[in-house]
């Protein structure tokens, strides 16, 4: 019985050690191969019609190339295969469930590095807020006035907040219309919420 328990394990290391070698002989041409910031503009713009613009190139994952882009203004990233004829646009996913693109993106500084709870919590109280309820957790809703999920959390949260059982800090913000921020302003100088 030992002896076939070594012979079994030696035949599949000896399996192991050819299919490993015979993978690594396929993968290594493609691996640290990288399409050139030409090839990167050629490929995007036959895929996006000019639409998008290739600003550099670096090494991707998997052996994909990363290709920093300029689309419609905004930064992005995208990725081209090793034979530089297929564009892989949006999320790049890792056995571990990682957005690389996104990963790129906050490492060429295209997007900002996410604000910790504690850092929003504490500038949130400094800014122009008000708090409704008295007891209860305290949690920060960034609204602007013309966001219609925006007053639909305040309709859901106003029952828990007269129970006594949450406190609600809104910080009013005005992106989304014109009107947001002659709304924003009236709500903040109101003397009673």
């Amino acid at each position: 019985m030992e002896k076939k328990s070594i012979a079994l394990a030696v035949a599949l290391f000896i399996i192991g050690g050819l299919t490993g070698a015979v993978v690594d002989r396929f993968a290594m041409p493609h691996m640290g191969t990288e399409v050139s910031l030409g090839a990167a503009e050629s490929l995007l713009e036959s895929v996006t019609h000019g639409q998008a613009k290739a600003e550099k190139v670096f090494p991707g994952p998997g052996g994909l190339t990363g290709i920093e882009v300029t689309l419609e203004g905004r930064p992005t990233i995208a990725f081209a295969t090793a034979d530089g004829k297929y564009l892989v646009a949006g999320p790049v996913l890792n056995t571990q469930g990682t957005d690389e693109a996104h990963a790129a993106m906050l490492k060429l500084g295209l997007i900002p590095k996410p604000t910790s709870p504690a850092t929003m919590a504490a500038k949130a109280a400094h800014t122009d807020s008000f708090v409704l309820g008295t007891s209860g957790p305290e949690v920060i809703a960034f609204v602007d006035p013309d966001c219609i999920f925006c007053h639909k959390f305040y309709e859901e949260a106003k029952p828990l907040i007269d129970a006594g059982k949450l406190r609600v800090r809104y910080v009013v913000v005005a992106f989304l219309k014109k009107s947001s921020g002659p709304k924003a302003a009236a709500i903040l100088g109101a003397k009673d919420l």
